[in-house]
């Protein structure tokens, strides 16, 4: 959980004045780690740290379209912003590394178990 929340912090350091919608995003994680809730945390960070991609990139003037549940225009952000903000890059990068990898088999059982 460290590791997250100074991720979370390096990417914060990197502006001042966020927009509320880029605090309410870290807030949001910092109340999940309160909890001690590891994968609501590792995904709020996840979320936060998109977020703050995305304004980032539009404070320099670039378009900057996220679409939820659109795995598209989630790369086409990661694209826009290799070589402008490698920091806040590579932090949502090292973001979407930690964490168990998903149980593809037990997703499995529990579907079929369920219909």
């Amino acid at each position: 959980m460290d590791e997250v929340l100074n991720i979370c912090s390096r990417i914060h350091s990197r502006f001042r004045g966020w927009s509320p919608t880029v605090e309410r995003s870290l807030r949001e994680t910092l109340k999940s780690a309160a909890r001690g809730d590891m994968r609501l945390t590792l995904l709020s960070a996840r979320h936060y740290a998109l977020r703050a991609l995305r304004e980032a990139l539009m404070r320099r003037g670039m378009e900057a379209k996220l679409e939820y549940f659109n795995s598209e225009s989630h790369i086409r952000l990661l694209e826009r912003a290799g070589g402008v903000e490698d920091e806040i890059l590579n932090g949502y990068l090292r973001l979407q590394t930690l964490g168990k990898p998903l149980d593809i088999e037990r997703v499995r059982r529990e579907l079929h178990y369920k219909w």
